[in-house]
C-alpha cells in the first residue's frame, strides 16, 4: 500500500503519475480519442481542488478550506452513526469546521488513494485525530466530492467500521 503525504514532492509526483495513467486509460476507452492538455486539465481540476482542500485541512486552515467550498455546498459527515450529520451552506459548514478543530486541533488526513473524473473526486483516507502514527489510533474512510465551476458543492464522507461499532 502506498501512503501519500500531501505536499511532499513524492506525493505530488505520484499523483501526477496516477493522473497520467488515468489519461492513458481514457484514451484507450474512447478508442484513440486524443486528450488535449486543456481537456485533460478539466478532468484533473476536481482532483487538484480536493488535494488543496485536504492540504488546508491538515494545516487547520479553515479560511483556505472555505475558499474552495461553494455557497450551497452540502456536507454529510461520517458521524454520528447511523444517520450521519448533514450540514448545508458555507456558513454552517464553516461553523462545523471551527468546532471540529477546536475539539481536535491536531487532526490530520493521509490520502491513501485519490482519483477524479470530471466533476467527481473520490478519496480513500486515514484520519488521525491527534496526528500520532500509533497503531489503532486512526480511522479509515472514503469521501465522495462533487466540484462544479471550481467550487466543492458536495462532500459525502463514509467511515469503515466493524459491526457493532458506535
Amino acid at each position: 500500500m502506498c501512503q501519500l503525504l500531501i505536499g511532499t514532492p513524492v506525493a505530488v509526483q505520484e499523483i501526477r503519475n496516477r493522473l497520467w495513467a488515468v489519461n492513458q486509460s481514457i484514451g484507450h476507452i474512447f478508442e484513440g480519442i486524443l486528450m488535449s492538455p486543456i481537456r485533460m486539465s478539466r478532468l484533473e481540476s476536481s482532483t487538484r481542488i480536493i488535494i488543496k482542500f485536504i492540504e488546508d485541512f491538515n494545516r487547520q486552515n479553515i479560511t483556505g478550506m472555505m475558499q474552495l467550498i461553494g455557497n450551497e455546498c452540502v456536507f454529510e459527515n461520517a458521524g454520528p452513526v447511523p444517520d450521519d450529520a448533514v450540514y448545508s451552506g458555507k456558513e454552517t459548514i464553516t461553523a462545523f469546521w471551527q468546532d471540529f478543530f477546536y475539539e481536535a486541533p491536531q487532526s490530520h488526513i493521509d490520502i491513501e488513494e485519490i482519483f477524479g473524473m470530471g466533476f467527481r473526486c473520490v478519496t480513500r483516507w486515514k484520519y488521525n485525530r491527534d496526528n500520532q502514527k500509533e497503531k489503532n489510533n486512526y480511522i479509515r474512510g472514503v469521501t465522495l466530492f462533487k466540484v462544479k465551476n471550481g467550487s466543492i458543492t458536495e462532500i459525502l464522507s463514509y467511515v469503515k467500521a466493524q459491526c457493532g461499532d458506535k
